[in-house]
């Protein structure tokens, strides 16, 4: 009987070919060269975003007459001269969005537009930035978004009236997101699986330590049109950073540009012999092969997805996942406005939860199921919040309140952090931008409702609001035991792909 010949190594690994990290490694050159360039670009992501709150704190505030005779006590609107008073005296000597435009009592409004509008940014660049990545590149995609940053960062800088200010906010956030999510998607495209979920942590390590900044930042400039005045210059730095990336490897294999993608890759292979040349282009092209299975005409939009009944189902519970994560983050980190305490020292503190969210995710990301966890953190935060809401206005318990608000940012943030992981993974690579904006569009519907319970605070309780948190915690808890897992499996490229992947049980992860 004839032994069969064991297979030689090279054959071995020409067998299942489906990653560009399959070529040039996991962890290489062209990985650590684009996480620094765009670890550079993200870096200001907290001053365009976070420091907004620090210009919006409530200040006590009163009318004045023309001959500085005072008209109403501190923080009072319902006096007789409270409808025809222009003249409002504040305390403190912070030049901040409310003191510029007297946005109080009924203009107060205003204050929480400002904030949603921002959240009503991210919803539409889901859409608009997600189709210029998706069809022209990740990297054009990032451009564009550092530009719409830069002009819309001096128009706010400058903007002469609250309503002007409030259209460049809303720009901003086009730009805001659409630097996010084509950074993060350049980056989770060019790793594999095994690392995909470190690298996102690391990502995110840049936004936390870089909010530490923007809280010293805030506290010492005065102005919040300085703010805007340096992230607009900062923009420009950034662009010409953007301009060195490479693009996409994936992106421009599932586009046809197979040459590009090619030269890209050899330049970041350690090649020395012909025969290591010789099973690179054989590798290359069984990587073409396995995501040229891909045709133009198998999909063009998410209609194709919603198509199939049961991938429709998951698109719809990982909808309401996002928004009840998302509205969650934002809605905590907003009541801190109404308890006790310095804004600056109940944000340094809060922060710490990201801190230590980020850290245990960078030990344990890919340990876990990611489904079984984000549901785990989700009925976690109902447990906190509902806690809070018990304990309510009562000024005796603020050390326990703290202590619980620190431990609900942590479940709430390791919980919205691997939605991004999780939903790159979930959704096909010429649709992922369009995919994870379609969720994100749902998750700013969440984070523009959530300024506006600063109302719900001030005419019924803290403790109304907190109770509303748990409840929406809650739900999307239970969402995520309907969808499915993804972590140690190869992203889809297709939506056949992704059929398939939801096709495998939800609780039997690939050990891969």
């Amino acid at each position: 009987m004839d032994v069969p010949k064991p297979q030689s190594r090279d054959s071995i690994s020409l067998e299942r070919i489906e990653h560009v990290s399959d070529l040039i490694g996991s962890w290489g050159r062209l990985q650590s060269r684009l996480f620094l360039l765009v670890a550079f670009v993200y870096i200001a992501s907290p001053l365009n975003n976070y420091s907004l709150y620090f210009y919006v704190i409530k200040i006590d505030f009163w009318c004045v007459g023309s001959d500085n005779e005072i008209l109403s006590k501190p923080n009072q609107c319902d006096f007789p001269e409270a409808q025809t008073c222009s003249n409002w005296h504040y305390n403190g000597t912070r030049k901040t969005v409310i003191r510029e435009w007297n946005l109080v009592c009924d203009r107060s409004r205003l204050l929480y537009s400002t904030l949603s509008v921002y959240q009503v940014g991210f919803m539409v660049s889901g859409f608009l930035i997600g189709y210029v990545s998706d069809k022209f590149g990740r990297k054009k995609g990032l451009i564009v978004s550092l530009i719409i940053e830069m002009v819309s960062s001096a128009g706010l800088s400058l903007a002469p009236n609250i309503y002007l200010f409030i259209f460049f906010r809303f720009v901003h956030g086009i730009g805001g997101y659409g630097r996010y999510l084509s950074s993060i998607l350049l980056l989770v495209e060019s790793v594999g699986p095994k690392l995909r979920g470190k690298v996102f942590v690391a990502f995110e390590w840049i936004y936390h330590l870089s909010s530490y900044s923007v809280i010293f930042l805030a506290y010492w400039i005065q102005n919040y049109r300085h703010i805007y005045a340096s992230a607009s210059i900062y923009s420009i730095f950034s662009i010409f950073m953007a301009s060195l990336v490479e693009e996409s490897p994936r992106w421009q294999l599932t586009q046809g540009r197979t040459e590009e993608a090619r030269k890209t890759l050899l330049k970041y292979s350690k090649l020395q012999t012909e025969e290591e040349k010789q099973i690179f282009e054989q590798k290359m092209n069984k990587l073409k092969q396995f995501l040229n299975k891909t045709h133009p005409d198998s999909f063009g939009n998410l209609l194709d997805i919603w198509r199939v009944s049961r991938l429709r189902n998951y698109c719809f519970f990982s909808y309401f996942l996002w928004f009840s994560t998302a509205f969650s983050v934002y809605a905590l980190s907003f009541s801190t406005l109404d308890i006790t305490g310095n804004p600056f020292t109940n944000q340094a503190i809060l922060g710490f939860s990201g801190i230590f969210s980020i850290t245990y995710l960078q030990w344990r990301v890919e340990k876990h199921a990611r489904r079984l966890l984000i549901s785990f953190c989700l009925f976690s935060m109902f447990l906190v919040m509902i806690s809070l809401a018990i304990v309510g206005d009562s000024a005796k318990y603020a050390t326990q309140k703290m202590g619980l608000l620190l431990l609900g940012g942590f479940f709430i943030s390791t919980a919205f952090s691997l939605l991004y992981i999780y939903t790159s993974e979930m959704y096909p690579t010429s649709l992922r931008h369009v995919g994870v904006g379609s969720c994100s569009f749902f998750a700013r519907i969440g984070t523009i409702i959530a300024p506006f319970m600063g109302e719900l605070t001030r005419k019924e309780s803290i403790g109304l609001t907190w109770g509303t948190i748990s409840v929406i915690s809650l739900l999307g808890g239970m969402s995520m035991l309907f969808l499915p897992e993804t972590r140690g499996r190869e992203m889809p490229d297709t939506v056949e792909d992704m059929l398939e992947m939801t096709n495998k049980k939800a609780n039997s992860p690939n050990p891969s």
